[in-house]
C-alpha cells in the first residue's frame, strides 16, 4: 500500500516539475520576444481566418449558449480544466 502511495506521489511531483519547466520556458519566450503575445510565432498562420470573427457566435460561446451541448459544457467547466482539455 505504502509503495503505491509513494509511486503516485512521485508521479505527481514529476508532473508538477514538468509543468513548471514548461511555464518557465514560455515565460522566457515572452520575455525574449514580447511580440508573440500579439502575433503568430509561425508566420505561416498569418492571415488564417482573421476575417472570420463573428461577435454573435463569440458571445454565445462566452456565455455557454451555442446550442452545442459539448461546447457549452466545456465552456461552463473551463475554469476547472487545464490546457489539455478533456472535452
Amino acid at each position: 500500500m505504502q509503495q503505491s502511495v509513494d509511486r503516485r506521489r512521485q508521479q505527481g511531483l514529476q508532473a508538477y516539475f514538468s509543468r513548471l519547466r514548461w511555464h518557465c520556458h514560455f515565460m522566457q519566450k515572452l520575455e525574449d520576444e514580447p511580440a508573440i503575445e500579439f502575433y503568430n510565432m509561425h508566420r505561416g498562420y498569418d492571415g488564417l481566418r482573421e476575417h472570420d470573427f463573428n461577435p454573435t457566435r463569440f458571445n454565445a460561446w462566452k456565455t455557454g449558449t451555442t446550442g452545442y451541448p459539448l461546447i457549452d459544457a466545456g465552456r461552463d467547466r473551463e475554469r476547472f480544466l487545464n490546457n489539455k482539455r478533456s472535452v
